[in-house]
């Protein structure tokens, strides 16, 4: 991590987007607004960082006219609005998705794929509706064989586990042996990427196609895959409803995500500077 300097400004902010930008009913509070098109107007970059597919966050990065490429999918990709392209695609092998899926499927855990503008999952019966929910941008297809469902490299996965979580990280840790980044998304979700790939990786790389030094750079989170992101950024907020992981990480604690702690981490540390906040 960075070491914190108060006197540093911000230059580019990164937003996570459930349990950060969006309040538990998946809304975009007017106060989060107002604050993110001030921080734009003040001439700083403003991020989508999401775990997420990138068809998913489209509507919130419409919605705000972001002036920074967005990250998706866990950092697998970062694409730029403006331009149609990609900065970054990162995606996994077939054979990846078969020994993954196969993981899944000894714990009994929903298995999801992502592509940018898909999400396919198997065993999703009991999760299929609060992830619609969640996703309510993108129709989530259930399938019976997921290995022999999807023909494309994906972005990323994500299994998930309410009853045996504990269990099926440990196996899916263990069986990978690193060769695979795995990140806790959150209590139940594990996410499973590329090993050079997470938010904070994809955080540096759009730090510095921006050519933003990256202790100019604030990152808002809640959960355990922004802790990359909190590592990698000048200044790490945590929403004050986030997880253990991402309270311990971060610099400073915002108010929880109902209390729109998005626009009071911009107003106190980008817009009126650190060295003003008491």
């Amino acid at each position: 991590m960075l070491q914190f300097n108060p006197m540093n400004k911000i230059s580019l902010i990164a937003l996570d987007v459930d349990g950060t930008l969006l309040d538990a009913q998946g809304r975009l509070s007017d106060e989060n607004l107002r604050a993110i098109q001030d921080a734009m107007r003040a001439g700083i970059r403003v991020s989508i960082a999401s775990g997420r597919p990138r068809v998913a966050i489209q509507r919130w990065v419409r919605a705000l006219n972001l002036n920074a490429p967005d990250i998706s999918s866990g950092g697998a990709q970062i694409h730029d609005s403006q331009t149609g392209r990609d900065l970054f695609l990162s995606t996994l092998t077939l054979s990846e998705v078969k020994e993954v899926v196969e993981m899944g499927r000894e714990t009994n855990s929903t298995i999801y794929v992502h592509r940018p503008d898909a999400i396919i999952g198997e065993n999703t019966l009991e999760e299929l509706e609060r992830s619609r929910k969640l996703n309510d941008d993108i129709e989530i297809e259930d399938v019976q064989d997921l290995v022999a469902a999807v023909n494309f490299n994906p972005t990323k996965m994500l299994l998930l586990n309410r009853r045996r979580y504990p269990e099926m990280e440990q196996r899916v840790r263990s069986a990978l042996n690193g060769r695979l980044q795995t990140t806790p998304a959150d209590e139940f979700c594990l996410e499973v990427t590329r090993l050079d790939v997470d938010k904070g990786a994809s955080l540096a790389r759009l730090a510095a196609a921006l050519e933003i030094p990256l202790n100019q750079v604030m990152a808002v989170g809640d959960a355990g895959n922004d802790v990359s992101m909190f590592r990698a950024a000048g200044l790490a907020v945590a929403m004050g409803n986030g997880m253990p992981a991402a309270l311990q990480a971060a610099d400073e604690i915002a108010p929880p995500n109902n209390e729109s702690g998005v626009a009071w981490a911009i107003r106190r540390f980008a817009l009126n500077g650190h060295n003003s906040a008491s």
